[in-house]
C-alpha cells in the first residue's frame, strides 16, 4: 500500500539551489516554446542557451532585489510525516509593479553586461541576434505603451511547471497561490503608510516571511517584500476582505503576463486573465514573419475599466505596425514590377 502523502505549496525561493531547480523545469517547459524555438532555431543548443539567458535574467532582476521569484514545491511524506521530501516542479519570476506605472525594469547596459557574462553571443549570435531585435520590439510596442498609461502592474517574465507534472492540476493550483501572495502584498501595502523602497536588503541572514508558516526569503531580495512577508497575522481579519473593497481601485497595481502560445493563452484565461489585446511580432528589419503573436493578458484586481483602456492603447500601437507593413509590401511590389 502506498502510505505516501502528497503536498503542493508554493513558497518564495530560499536561495541559490531553489533557483537552479525552478530554472531547469522553465527550460524543459519552455523547450518546444514558439518564442524560443523561432529565437533559438538551434534545438542542440536550446537548452543550454535557455540555461544562460535565465541566469542573466536571474541576475538582473532577483540577484539585484527587483523581482521575486516564487518556487512551486512536491512534498512527498509518509503518514505520520517523519520522513518529508522537498521536490521543486516549477517556479515564477515576477517583477514588481511601479508607482509611476507599468513595472519596475533595469536599464539596457544591466542586460547587456549580464548577456555577457553568460557568454550568450559565444554560444549562439544568431539567437542573440533575434533576441536583442525582439526585446526591442517588446519595449516599443508594450513596456513603453505600459509605462504611459500609468497603471502600475505586476509582470510574471516567467511561469512554468515541469512537463513531468503538466496536466495534473498543480500549474491551477500554483496559479492561485502566486495570485494570492500578490494579493496579500497589495493588501499590506495599502494598510501600511509607508512605501515601498527600491533597495536591496543589505543582511546577509534568512528573513522568516509570512505564507503558510513555511520557507525562508531570499537573502538579497528587495526590502519591499521584507516588509510585505514578515508582518504578523494581526491582519488576518484585512485578508479575508474582498480585494477591491482594500485597495483604491484606480492606483492598485493590475497583474499582466505576455504569451506566445494558444495553448498558454487559454490556460491564462482559464485562470482569470483577460486578452487585453494580440499584437502580431513582425521584423521590419529583416521582413521576417514570426510563428507565433504576442498576446497581452491582463487580470484586474479591482474590477476596473483599466484593462479595456490599456488593450485600446496596445491597439493603436499594434495598428501602427501593421500599416507600416503593409505600407513596406507595397513598395516591395513596386520595386518588383519595375
Amino acid at each position: 500500500m502506498d502510505n505516501q502523502r502528497r503536498e503542493i505549496k508554493v513558497e518564495l525561493s530560499r536561495g541559490e539551489d531553489d533557483w537552479k531547480c525552478a530554472r531547469e523545469c522553465i527550460v524543459r517547459a519552455f523547450h518546444r516554446y514558439p518564442l524560443y524555438t523561432y529565437l533559438i532555431q538551434n534545438e542542440s543548443i536550446r537548452p543550454e542557451f535557455l540555461k544562460r539567458y535565465l541566469n542573466a535574467i536571474y541576475d538582473v532582476t532577483v540577484t539585484k532585489g527587483n523581482s521575486l521569484l516564487l518556487t512551486c514545491v512536491l512534498y512527498n511524506s509518509n503518514q505520520d510525516e517523519k520522513r518529508k521530501t522537498r521536490k521543486i516542479i516549477g517556479g515564477a519570476l515576477i517583477v514588481p509593479a511601479s508607482e509611476n506605472g507599468g513595472w519596475e525594469y533595469s536599464n539596457d547596459e544591466d542586460f547587456a553586461f549580464a548577456y555577457k557574462k553568460h557568454g550568450l553571443r559565444e554560444l549562439d549570435s544568431e539567437a542573440m541576434d533575434r533576441i536583442e531585435r525582439y526585446e526591442e520590439w517588446e519595449y516599443e510596442h508594450i513596456t513603453k505603451v505600459v509605462s504611459k498609461s500609468k497603471i502600475p502592474m505586476w509582470n510574471g517574465l516567467y511561469c512554468a511547471i515541469d512537463p513531468e507534472f503538466a496536466g495534473q492540476g498543480c500549474g491551477t493550483f500554483s496559479y492561485a497561490e502566486c495570485i494570492r501572495i500578490l494579493q496579500q502584498a497589495e493588501r499590506r501595502r495599502y494598510a501600511s503608510s509607508k512605501k515601498f523602497q527600491n533597495t536591496k536588503c543589505q543582511s546577509k541572514d534568512y528573513s522568516k516571511y509570512d505564507n503558510n508558516n513555511s520557507s525562508k526569503i531570499l537573502p538579497r531580495l528587495s526590502s519591499r517584500f521584507l516588509r510585505v512577508f514578515s508582518r504578523k497575522r494581526s491582519e488576518e481579519t484585512l485578508s479575508r476582505t474582498p480585494i477591491s473593497k482594500t485597495l483604491e481601485t484606480s492606483t492598485s497595481p493590475i497583474a499582466i503576463v505576455l504569451s506566445h502560445s494558444e495553448k498558454a493563452v487559454r490556460f491564462h484565461m482559464k485562470n482569470g486573465f483577460r486578452l487585453a489585446e494580440k499584437l502580431v511580432y513582425n521584423n521590419l528589419e529583416t521582413g521576417e514573419e514570426s510563428p507565433f503573436t504576442v498576446c497581452a493578458l491582463v487580470m484586474d484586481f479591482g474590477h476596473t475599466a483599466r484593462i479595456d483602456e490599456l488593450g485600446a492603447e496596445l491597439k493603436k500601437c499594434a495598428n501602427k505596425e501593421l500599416d507600416i507593413m503593409k505600407s513596406n509590401r507595397e513598395t516591395i511590389a513596386v520595386e518588383i514590377l519595375t
